[in-house]
């Protein structure tokens, strides 16, 4: 292969690695990114066979009007500047590869392939991202080696001429790879030694925002069974202390308190500005760590500004300004994320999940008096709760079914799970319910196709619990999630969308009922182990490399010392023992060890430097080219002939003063300088143009 085509080879290398890159941002139509990857590979087979030479001043003329349409972009199309970026670098990189001429050209080309992949590292959280960036920085490596040698072969006057062919052997690859993978090594060792520091403005802001339903201040009845098919991820929990699934979790999201007959409402809504403590944590209530269920949650992009916890809320933390509480105890942002975040909850478990395979909870920590932190006052609480009592219109038919099931002086709690029993075990789970028109949607479902899905069950349950007096809200959230088994935490779908109970029992506080019966509330895993694995490893590379925090250091630094401290404690341990039962055995072993290693490490510096010897006599490329023009013209140098008995034979001066030049350089330490190779060049072109 010529050396102008390899050079042309390895660019393009890098220019794939970078249209590679920019696959993964979510939010580059696939389709640019197909005409994109045409262009390219038509450049190519335009600079296989010479390429183009277009005036400077049109591709002056060309980069200006890009430039506009980048504008045009970023401030009209798209309001996002790393995918405008995106979008400018590409096409600034095909108007070069058209265009390749000297070896700036390819400068400017391996810089613009650079930005194109650090627009990408903004915008992606795909661990595919790191091979490419492995493969990137062995292209790059390589090419700027490569581009260095063809400056350096221009700079001595060989401009023009194509450079030996045994220059680049299997070697220079060998070495290439091995110097990447030892700059990778250094660059993840500053990456995660330096102290990270947060800097929002380059946030990624995705277009790609999922879209939910059951999640706002007015939800239509129904809304939720819309998405119960939908395997779109809504976020990632990993519960700290817990290498088993934790059954059953509920992700607690909006409460509402209204119902009309067809819509739940939120009408309780003072909502609070909490501030963040000296521990970082944006509290309910004065609280500790310990004894708590933590949470690490990977939220994606989604159209709500709900921070969903696990049962009851207490703390949040995270990269927030701020974020508000409402009197039910759910957690807001001031706005829906346009990105994938990641925060940490601590919630207070219901008592009856208290030592169930929550390996870091204290049970002596929770209780059961867990009142509203914002309505717990007095003179206040007991017109709030007389909100939580409303019943629709023509609510009358109820009461006849309520008389059948509780007794009026039962203790609330009865009457709750008496309520829970009757809908589970008499009414079906179903996605696709029969309706039966001109019939209100709860009737509907109460006494007539008595079969739905969450949402029925839990309107059932609370209202017919406001009926007996006891007052009641509807909650929607998620249910659990599927276990991935490869990194320990939950994935949570849309189709995991559910809606459930809470209810407020006298001296205990609000208490969490599930109507809905089993088959509504089972996840069953359907995920191959494959894409369990890839998920596993999507979840680590955010969580490792895209999110990895100061406080991730700390805790990185903690582990290390505690390791190196098992490490020597055993080493320590071992030589006491060989002390006792006999040392020196054990010190003869050592000793034959550490110098058979010592021989290893001699032997491998006399190889290296025998190699370096041999260097030093590799014959010069200018000798090797005369070679190679005089046998073009008839003349082979045998293998008995020395140097110099070749050029007599010759008989041309230009070889003898060649041949000269070559001895001095090979067996003479001499040095060629500018001088030397304008004179060599000269006597080259002599002999190809002049020799007879």
């Amino acid at each position: 292969m010529m050396f102008s085509t390899y050079i042309l080879f390895v660019t393009y290398l890098i220019t794939t690695m970078g249209l590679v890159a920019l696959s993964l941002i979510e939010t580059i139509d696939r389709t640019f990114i197909l005409i994109i990857s045409a262009v390219v590979a038509l450049t190519f087979l335009i600079n296989l066979r010479g390429g183009i030479r277009l005036p400077r001043a049109v591709w002056n003329i060309s980069a200006v009007v890009v430039f506009i349409l980048f504008l045009s972009d970023y401030y009209i199309l798209s309001r996002s500047l790393i995918d405008a970026s995106a979008r400018f670098l590409s096409i600034l990189i095909i108007l070069r590869l058209i265009d390749l001429r000297g070896t700036r050209d390819y400068l400017i080309l391996f810089i613009l392939n650079f930005f194109q992949l650090l627009a990408a590292a903004s915008s992606t959280a795909s661990p595919l991202f790191f091979l490419i960036l492995f493969l990137y920085v062995v292209s790059i490596i390589w090419g700027m080696a490569i581009f260095t040698l063809k400056r350096e072969w221009d700079n001595r006057g060989f401009s023009g001429t194509e450079m030996p062919k045994d220059i680049l052997r299997g070697t220079f690859f060998i070495g290439t790879v091995g110097l990447t993978i030892v700059s990778i090594v250094i660059t993840l060792s500053i990456f995660f030694l330096i102290p990270r520091m947060g800097l929002g403005f380059f946030d990624k802001r995705n277009l790609n925002i999922i879209k939910m339903s059951g999640f706002s201040e007015e939800i239509m009845l129904g809304s939720i069974g819309s998405i119960k098919e939908d395997r779109t991820i809504v976020m990632r929990v990993e519960i700290e202390g817990s290498n088993t699934p934790p059954q059953p979790l509920y992700f607690r999201g909006i409460t509402l308190d209204l119902y009309d007959g067809y819509s739940w409402k939120q009408t309780i809504k003072d909502r609070i500005t909490l501030v963040k403590d000296k521990s970082g944590l944006f509290s309910v209530k004065p609280s500790k760590k310990i004894g708590l269920l933590k949470q690490n949650v990977l939220l994606e992009p989604i159209d709500t500004n709900i921070i969903f916890t696990a049962f009851r809320g207490i703390a949040v933390e995270g990269r927030f300004s701020n974020i508000m509480v409402d009197p039910a105890g759910s957690f807001y942002m001031r706005a829906p994320s346009f990105s994938r975040f990641e925060y940490t909850a601590y919630s207070i478990l219901p008592e009856g999940l208290i030592n169930r395979s929550y390996n870091s909870i204290d049970s002596a920590t929770f209780t059961t008096n867990d009142t509203d932190i914002i309505l717990d006052k007095p003179g206040d609480y007991k017109g709030v709760l007389d909100k939580y009592l409303q019943l629709p219109e023509d609510s009358d038919s109820l009461k006849g079914l309520l008389q059948g099931l509780v007794d009026k002086d039962d203790h609330p709690f009865r009457k709750a799970k008496a309520i829970e029993g009757y809908l589970k075990k008499n009414y079906r789970y179903t996605l696709n319910p029969k309706y039966k028109e001109g019939v209100e949607p709860l009737e509907d479902f109460l006494f007539f196709s008595k079969e739905g899905y969450c949402e029925q069950f839990a309107t059932a349950m609370a209202i017919l619990l406001r009926t007996a007096g006891i007052p009641s809200r509807v909650v929607t959230g998620f249910l659990s999630g599927e276990w991935n088994r490869f990194g320990s935490y939950l994935i949570v779908r849309q189709k995991d969308a559910h809606s459930w109970v809470e209810t407020f029992l006298p001296g205990t506080g609000w208490v969490l009922f599930d109507p809905t019966p089993q088959a509504g509330t089972v996840i069953e895993s359907q995920t191959p182990a494959f894409l369990l694995y890839l998920d596993s490893l999507r979840w680590k590379w955010h969580r490792y490399i895209v999110n990895y925090s100061l406080s991730d250091q700390i805790q990185l630094t903690k582990k290390f010392q505690f390791q190196t401290y098992i490490l020597l404690n055993g080493l320590r341990e071992t030589f006491r023992m060989h002390t006792i039962t006999g040392f020196d055995k054990y010190r003869m072993r050592y000793m034959i060890l550490i110098l058979i290693i010592l021989l290893l490490t001699l032997s491998l510096i006399r190889i290296f430097k025998l190699k370096n010897i041999r260097r030093n006599y590799k014959t010069p490329d200018f000798y090797l080219m005369m070679i190679d023009i005089l046998k073009k013209k008839g003349f082979v140098r045998k293998p008995s002939e020395t140097p110099f008995e070749f050029a007599k034979r010759c008989g041309n001066p230009a070889v003898l003063d060649i041949t000269i030049i070559y001895t001095r350089v090979r067996f003479g330490n001499r040095y060629l300088t500018s001088g030397i190779l304008k004179e060599v060049k000269n006597r080259l072109q002599v002999i190809r143009v002049g020799f007879k």
